[in-house]
C-alpha cells in the first residue's frame, strides 16, 4: 500500500515544537485518511462527553442558604526588610503542608512589585476547615512566620462562625457576609 507523502516540516526554531492541528493530533501512521478520520471522530466524541460530564459536576451552587458555606480570607502583610529570603523559604514549607489539608480549597500567595507587600488568599470549604488550618499554622509555623512580617490587614468573606471570628479577633478583621451569588 502506497503511503501519502509526508509534508516537509518547517525548520524554523520557533515552529519546530508546534503541535499538529489536523485530526486533533491523531497520528495517522501513514494509514488511509478514512481510518485517521475515524480516530479523530472518536476522540472528538470522547472530549465532548467529558466536557458535558465536567460541566454537570461543576453546576453552580448557591452561596447562601446552605448549611455549610465556604469562607475566604485575604491576609495582607508586609515582609520586614532583609527577611525576603527567609520568608520565601518558609512560604514554600507552608504551601506544601497546607496542600495536605482536605478542606483548604485555595491557598495562594501574591507579592507586590515592591518585593515586600504580600497578600495570601485562602478559601476553605467552611469554618471547620479554617479552624484545622489555623491549628496547623499555630503548631507548626506561627513562631517562625510572625517575626518575618507585619500584618497590615485581614478581610474575611463568607459566613464565619463566632468561634472563627474570635480566633482572628487580634488581627482586627473586616468581615463581609455572603448575601447572594453562586460558586462552581
Amino acid at each position: 500500500m502506497a503511503q501519502s507523502p509526508t509534508p516537509a516540516r518547517n525548520s524554523s526554531p520557533e515552529l519546530q515544537f508546534a503541535p499538529p492541528v489536523h485530526n486533533w493530533g491523531v497520528d495517522c501512521g501513514g494509514r488511509a485518511g478514512y481510518i485517521c478520520g475515524m480516530k479523530a471522530a472518536v476522540l472528538r466524541s470522547l472530549c465532548l462527553t467529558l466536557t458535558l460530564f465536567t460541566s454537570c459536576a461543576t453546576a453552580p451552587r448557591d452561596l447562601v442558604g446552605t448549611s455549610s458555606t465556604p469562607v475566604f480570607y485575604n491576609l495582607q502583610l508586609t515582609i520586614k526588610e532583609g527577611q525576603q529570603t527567609a520568608f520565601a523559604k518558609l512560604m514554600a514549607e507552608m504551601v506544601a503542608a497546607t496542600k495536605q489539608e482536605a478542606g483548604t480549597m485555595v491557598y495562594e500567595w501574591y507579592l507586590g512589585s515592591d518585593g515586600r507587600t504580600c497578600h495570601i488568599h485562602e478559601l476553605f470549604a467552611d469554618t471547620a476547615a479554617y479552624k484545622v488550618h489555623s491549628a496547623n499554622f499555630g503548631e507548626r509555623f506561627a513562631a517562625r512566620f510572625l517575626p518575618l512580617l507585619d500584618i497590615t490587614g485581614l478581610t474575611a468573606y463568607g459566613n464565619s462562625d463566632q468561634e472563627a471570628r474570635e480566633m482572628m479577633a487580634s488581627l482586627n478583621p473586616v468581615f463581609f457576609e455572603a448575601i447572594g451569588g453562586f460558586r462552581r
